[in-house]
């Protein structure tokens, strides 16, 4: 064995020989004085689940009985547009409720609301029905509350009077609507329009559909989900 290999392990023995005893010592040590494990003092989280969902505006706390169907009566965010909502749908032949439905999915009661396709303020018009119903200030919500009650009363008639294929053609439009009716029972009417009298010197006519059936299943999931949304009550 060389002189080198005799100086490692002498140094290897006396390293063994060093945590042995410490190994004794640590042992051997009355217990208070033996070094402790450290440990961090976690705070105890409490979960709490509603019973019930919440809507909350400003500091005030209200609570909606769930499936949330926001009402002009129970929806503080409709609330200032009250008197409105029940002045325009009185006008045009819709339940208020059913309207504070349609503007809380359209806008959530956000009058000055744009979508990414340009559509505006409370019911979301889209820029040719801005034209179309000459409305000056789409932000206004009496301006825009008008002119899109208007366009809705206007397709749920050109659809027989039905509710959800009049919503139906409000959302996705009445191309896509006219696409998935199922034609059975139903019959397309020639009828005319602003009461039969000739405008700029001619009579001017609207197709409408009755009692055709809505195969939903052909609309898009958005719409589905939009119509099943606000009709959930009707």
């Amino acid at each position: 064995m060389t002189i080198m290999a005799t100086k490692r392990n002498t140094r290897r023995n006396k390293r063994g020989a060093m945590a042995a005893l410490s190994l004794i010592a640590l042992v051997t040590m009355p217990p208070h004085m033996q070094p402790q494990e450290q440990t961090i003092p976690y705070p105890e989280i409490q979960y709490e689940i509603p019973e019930e969902p919440l809507i909350f505006s400003e500091n005030e706390q209200k609570v909606i009985q769930f499936p949330l169907i926001p009402t002009i009566e129970v929806n503080p965010k409709l609330e200032i547009y009250r008197d409105l909502i029940k002045e325009k749908s009185e006008k045009y032949g819709f339940e208020a409720d059913y309207v504070a439905r349609i503007i809380w999915q359209e806008s959530r009661g956000d009058s000055t609301a744009v979508s990414k396709a340009g559509a505006i303020g409370l019911v979301q018009l889209m820029p040719k029905n801005i034209d179309r119903y000459k409305v000056n200030n789409p932000n206004n919500p009496e301006e825009n509350l008008e002119a899109g009650l208007q366009h809705l009363r206007w397709l749920t008639d050109k659809f027989g009077g039905d509710h959800e294929q009049g919503l139906a053609a409000y959302n996705v439009g009445q191309r896509h609507v006219i696409k998935a009716l199922k034609p059975k029972s139903g019959k397309l009417e020639k009828i005319p329009l602003y009461g039969g009298k000739p405008v700029n010197g001619k009579t001017h006519y609207n197709w409408t559909w009755h009692n055709y059936e809505l195969r939903t299943e052909r609309l898009p999931k958005e719409t589905r989900k939009y119509i099943d949304t606000i009709m959930e009550n009707e």
